[in-house]
């Protein structure tokens, strides 16, 4: 009988590539599935016969359901491990797929969306989990930037690309195919992943949950989270309502063009806004000037969408140009985490940067139903194939919720404090990354157990 190996053995291997591919390819189909509503939006009104308001609604439903399981999902994942959630979520996100697949009533719509994103909240804690078990600090700063990568062409398959592809073969049966890509996820996960190297070698031990309550209460008498998540949140409301839903239809009325361009065009923002976190993390990490950087990113963001909205329309070669600097700079409520990180101990920054990133996807549940109730109340009454068609007087009156929720941002990080304390340069940088990659809750309170 052979001996098993050591932990340094089985990390040495291909066996942790193959852990974390399985987890980060679930992120990847998470973020296809939250940006796809985009490329139905018009086949959607037409068949369905949504209002903005009820569109709105059904984009939103996958943020509720979200943001509902984000805390209590990553204080499941940190007490039972990443393994049993990877299977539970895969397997709800697929029944959310074929619920949507085959719906024909609003309720039906937004009950799918639900199970969608009830699945996905447990997307990027799990791969972050995994990738922190299974590999070194050194590798985990690439295997983040990797995360990030990976994400954002998630989303950019579900605009353009994803909008194209219903032309040919419709919206549903797409749907039913990410239903069984979850189930074919839900296999693997049974089958390669393991909650750590040590996993396969001795039982894992939980998590005390007396000693997480007591991360909970501190974090919730924090000032520098509730700042930080309100200006995370508030910045991130642009991603959340233009990129994931608004932005292709404003953007076929302001130009008068087609979905595929539309659709090219939030692609650029979603890729900006992939190369942003990192470079402005990486940026802020050589000038220590993360509360001042913050602050910039704020303003560019504003000017840059009020260009988008409300100056008067110029060369569509141009446009893509804003809208890759308008992902670019919105990069920067990234930031907010690493305030979060440096203003909180190691025990309790899990559940700190679980409640940050509510605030932040909290945005896209407030906002969107908004903007769809302010185009409707709006309305001319006209309607071409069973779709509502809105002027671009409408539109600048919904969308304005954007450039007022940047400016709060701003007004939010005046009272924000430079953070005091840091960890060494590539462990500050690893986080920025880390948490960049997300865009959901995150249990990273490990990540630096010497700072």
């Amino acid at each position: 009988m052979e001996p098993k190996q050591s932990v340094y053995e089985i990390k040495q291997g291909i066996l942790p590539w193959l852990v974390w591919g399985v987890a980060c390819f679930f992120y990847f189909h998470q973020y296809f599935l939250r940006v796809s509503i985009t490329g139905m939006e018009q086949t959607l009104q037409e068949n369905a016969h949504l209002t903005a308001t009820t569109l709105s609604n059904v984009t939103a439903s996958f943020f509720y359901a979200y943001i509902i399981v984000q805390v209590p999902g990553g204080v499941l994942a940190d007490h039972y491990g990443a393994k049993p959630l990877l299977i539970i979520a895969t397997l709800i996100t697929s029944l959310g797929c074929m619920i949507f697949s085959m719906a024909h009533s609003v309720f039906l719509l937004e009950l799918g969306r639900v199970f969608m994103g009830a699945g996905a909240a447990f997307a990027v804690v799990i791969s972050l989990m995994l990738g922190r078990a299974w590999f070194s600090h050194k590798n985990f700063v690439i295997l983040n930037g990797l995360t990030l990568t990976v994400g954002t062409l998630g989303a950019v398959l579900g605009g353009a690309p994803f909008a194209e592809l219903i032309h040919f073969i419709g919206w549903r049966p797409i749907m039913v195919v990410a239903g069984f890509v979850s189930i074919g996820l839900a296999v693997l996960a049974v089958t390669v992943v393991s909650n750590s190297p040590k996993a396969l070698v001795k039982p894992r031990k939980k998590v005390s949950w007396r000693k997480t309550w007591r991360g909970v209460k501190e974090v919730l008498n924090n000032r520098q989270v509730w700042l930080s998540g309100l200006y995370t949140g508030s910045l991130f409301l642009p991603i959340a309502s233009f990129a994931c839903l608004w932005g292709v239809p404003f953007l076929m009325t302001r130009y008068n063009i087609g979905v595929k361009e539309a659709s090219s065009a939030m692609a650029l923002m979603f890729i900006g806004l992939g190369l942003g976190g990192p470079i402005i993390g990486w940026l802020a990490n050589q000038t220590r000037r993360y509360v001042r950087i913050m602050r910039i990113g704020s303003v560019m963001s504003l000017l840059l969408m009020l260009m988008t909205i409300y100056f008067d329309p110029i060369s569509m070669p141009v446009m893509f140009v804003i809208m890759f600097f308008l992902g670019f700079f919105l990069g920067s409520s990234s930031l907010a985490f690493v305030v979060v990180r440096e203003s909180t101990r190691g025990y309790d920054s899990g559940m700190a940067f679980s409640l940050t990133n509510v605030f932040q996807l909290s945005s896209g549940a407030i906002s969107l139903p908004i903007i769809g109730h302010i185009l409707d109340v709006n309305w001319s009454g006209e309607i071409v194939n069973n779709a509502h068609v809105y002027l671009l007087s409408n539109y600048h009156k919904a969308l304005l919720i954007m450039p007022i929720s940047i400016a709060i941002s701003l007004l939010f990080s005046l009272f924000i404090r430079e953070p005091k304390r840091f960890g060494k340069k590539h462990k500050v940088m690893a986080f920025t990354l880390a948490h960049w990659a997300t865009s959901a809750g995150i249990q990273l309170s490990e990540l630096s157990e010497s700072t």
